[in-house]
């Protein structure tokens, strides 16, 4: 309730700073009036949880953009011109009045009907659909294809190489994978919306469907991590910490069964030292993973398995599947995946708006004064060269003065007879 009163009347300021902006006859008045308003969108943006927009909001439009429309206005003086007088019973821009009344008042019908609707339904928003990918941990030597009741998922898969996530619809799907050699397997799996998943084929022709929590990662500089025993031996994932160090391993993932996916963990970006270990014998090292780099807004599966080399033995791997964690909304990464995907021509024509309301500005403050600039015909002509004037005060007489000497005296003129 309290979010829904400082949308009504910090929206309604924004809007009512708007209309005075354009009905305003002085044009430092409407300055400050946008000024107002950008500060009350800003506002908005806070109450959406988005500091970063806020702060942008404030310092480019409120600040830098506002600081140059008041520099151009003071440029031309348009503050101290008063509009010239249309004459008569007559009133400059009398669209104005009326297209701000019109744009008011469609803003004020269209912000109340979202709020009604959102009262009356009471109901949270849709998830979007789920998403799925596929990996081939199967055989390094064959490739592998998945499809979800028909759907293609991954095509010609090579080993280790997941494919790229699609977007499928919710509901529950007959799974089915194929190796080149053409062995096949399947298994039956319920898909929510809003989750992704990893299929991954492995060992001697098993297919798991793994979950993975692509949501936006609540501590900064940080990224998540989990751990899938696709082995039939309990698993954990250890720091070993420093080599020069005796007994510094830190347990990170602790005892994950055969089959099962352990939950999701959290930490700050760096560099580890970390290994995969048996459960039954945490100082015998199942599988390295030296200087493994944690890069923060990730999130990682882990899949640890018993991949078939070219020789048909089985050898362990663990596969790290990372995929970008879903950015925070406002945050700066978010903005910029919005600004240049599905909104970059609108920030370009609004880049346009904004050149065009400069040139607008120009235009409708410029005033015509009624001074003229001196022209070649009406200067004032100089009696004596500037070498004459230099000569005489220095006491040298130049050539030129002595020229100016020598002609003869220009006669009186003479008063014309009645």
């Amino acid at each position: 309730m309290t979010e829904l009163i400082v949308f009504i009347v910090v929206g309604g300021l924004a809007v009512a700073f708007a209309t005075l902006m354009l009905l305003s006859e002085n044009a430092v008045h409407s300055a400050l009036s946008l000024i107002v308003t950008m500060v009350c969108i800003a506002v908005l943006f806070l109450a959406l949880n988005a500091p970063f927009l806020a702060m942008i909001q404030i310092t480019v439009y409120a600040g830098a953009i506002m600081v140059l429309f008041l520099f151009v206005i003071m440029l031309l003086g348009a503050e101290r011109l008063l509009p010239a007088s249309p004459g008569e019973g007559k009133v400059r821009y009398r669209w104005f009045a009326p297209l701000a009344l019109t744009l008011a008042m469609s803003l004020l019908i269209a912000a109340g009907v979202t709020i009604i609707q959102g009262q009356v339904s009471g109901a949270d928003a849709l998830g979007l659909n789920p998403i799925i990918r596929a990996v081939n941990l199967a055989s390094t030597t064959q490739t592998l294809s998945v499809t979800a009741n028909g759907v293609n998922v991954g095509e010609a898969l090579a080993s280790r190489k997941p494919s790229r996530f699609i977007e499928i619809a919710p509901g529950n799907y007959d799974i089915s994978a194929a190796l080149s050699d053409g062995s096949s397997f399947a298994r039956s799996a319920a898909l929510a919306a809003g989750t992704a998943y990893t299929v991954v084929a492995f060992g001697d022709g098993e297919l798991a469907v793994i979950p993975e929590d692509l949501s936006t990662i609540a501590a900064e500089r940080s990224a998540r991590f989990a751990l899938f025993n696709g082995t039939d031996e309990t698993l954990s994932l250890v720091d070993r910490g420093s080599e020069f160090v005796a007994d510094d391993d830190r347990i990170v993932i602790a005892e994950i069964a055969p089959g099962a996916l352990s939950a999701s963990i959290t930490l700050a970006e760096g560099v580890g030292n970390w290994a995969v270990v048996l459960a039954s014998a945490p100082d015998t090292v199942w599988f390295p993973l030296r200087d493994y780099e944690i890069v923060r807004d990730r999130s990682t599966t882990l899949i640890a398995v018993r991949e078939r080399d070219a020789l048909g033995s089985r050898r362990p791997l663990v596969l790290p599947l990372e995929s970008e964690a879903r950015p925070a909304f406002g945050s700066p990464r978010a903005i910029g995946y919005s600004l240049f995907t599905d909104f970059l021509l609108p920030f370009q024509l609004l880049a346009v708006l904004l050149l065009a309301s400069m040139v607008g500005v120009i235009v409708l403050t410029h005033r015509e004064t009624g001074k003229r600039m001196p022209t070649a015909a009406n200067r004032r002509r100089v009696s004596r060269p500037l070498a004459n004037v230099i000569a005489a005060q220095v006491g040298i007489e130049s050539a030129s003065a002595r020229a100016d000497a020598a002609l003869p005296e220009p006669e009186p003129p003479q008063a014309v007879g009645k």
